[in-house]
C-alpha cells in the first residue's frame, strides 16, 4: 500500500463504510504502463481484463502504472482503466473521448 492511503485515511474510510470502490470505474490517462506486468506479479496491480483494462499503451513509458497503483491502493475494488496521453492535444482529447466511453 501507498503512503498515501494512511495519510488520506482511505483504509479507514474503506473500513467505517464497507466501500473499496466496488462498482466504480476510474480513468487514468499518463505516458504508458510498460512494466505492469511486475505490479501485477506482486499484486500491486490487477490483472489485465481483471480488474484492469488498458485502452492505449502507445507511448511507452511507467509513470502510469505507478499512478494505477496509487489509485488501486486507494480504490482497490474499483475498475481502473487506462489510455496514454498521446502526442498532441488532439490525442490527449480522443484518450479523454475513450474513457468516457
Amino acid at each position: 500500500n501507498s503512503e498515501g492511503d494512511a495519510i488520506h485515511r482511505a483504509d479507514q474510510a474503506r473500513s467505517a463504510y464497507g466501500q473499496g470502490g466496488g462498482g466504480i470505474d476510474l480513468g487514468i490517462i499518463s505516458d504508458g504502463v510498460d512494466n505492469r506486468a511486475s505490479a501485477q506479479a506482486s499484486g500491486d496491480l490487477p490483472a489485465d481484463g481483471a480488474g484492469l483494462t488498458v485502452l492505449s499503451n502507445a507511448l511507452g513509458g511507467d509513470e502510469g502504472t505507478a499512478m494505477l497503483e496509487i489509485v488501486h491502493d486507494l480504490a482497490p475494488d474499483a475498475g481502473l482503466f487506462f489510455h496514454d496521453a498521446g502526442t498532441n492535444i488532439i490525442a490527449f482529447q480522443t484518450a479523454i473521448d475513450n474513457l468516457v466511453a
